[in-house]
């Protein structure tokens, strides 16, 4: 294709020392420019995560406290409930010896509710107890209260293999008290999840 000739010629082609020299500072002058628009971006990415994170921090402080104080605080028997499971008998009054031998367990809970919350049960009913009206309202499965509040929760425990749920729903927080029958104990048991 190709003779000895043209491609010994070929390879002998070499440009002036001018150009080449013209050519090699043109490429260093824009390395230096790219490498000067890399450093601009990179200083402007770091003022960027910088400020978000300020902005993260000024913003999320205050409503991480929003949220924990808008959590409910859930008391059975003047302790505060929490997720490991305390016995749904009330110390100061006889235990009863079997939950089995009961038709319904009344559970006195005590609220501090921050906010308006909404109050529902699974199965049951309960009774909010008004200390300032000094009276019992009828039994319900939902209501929705705030500020500190007494109730009886009422479940049928003839099914010990049934969980019961009173459910505390506002706008910043969730939080279920779970009724439970602990076999092993021969009684009801009692937590709260957050």
């Amino acid at each position: 294709m190709f003779s000895d000739k043209q491609i010994n010629d070929f390879r002998c082609i070499k440009a002036p020392d001018e150009l080449r020299q013209r050519v090699l500072s043109d490429t260093d002058a824009l390395n230096t420019r790219s490498s000067s628009a890399g450093k601009i971006k990179h200083r402007v990415f770091a003022f960027s995560a910088a400020a978000a994170a300020v902005l993260v921090l000024a913003v999320g402080l205050p409503l991480g406290k929003a949220f924990s104080d808008a959590r409910p605080v859930v008391s059975f028997n003047h302790t505060t409930l929490t997720s490991s499971p305390v016995p749904a008998v009330d110390s100061s009054v006889p235990a009863v010896a079997s939950a089995r031998n009961i038709g319904t367990l009344t559970v006195p809970v005590e609220l501090e509710l921050k906010r308006e919350t909404s109050i529902s049960v699974s199965d049951g009913s309960f009774t909010w107890i008004n200390s300032e009206m000094s009276a019992e309202l009828p039994a319900v499965t939902s209501l929705r209260l705030d500020g500190s509040v007494a109730l009886e929760w009422s479940v049928p425990c003839d099914n010990t293999d049934e969980i019961y749920v009173m459910s505390l729903e506002n706008k910043l927080s969730k939080c279920d008290i779970t009724l439970a029958y602990d076999n092993s104990a021969d009684l009801w048991k009692i937590s709260c999840e957050y």
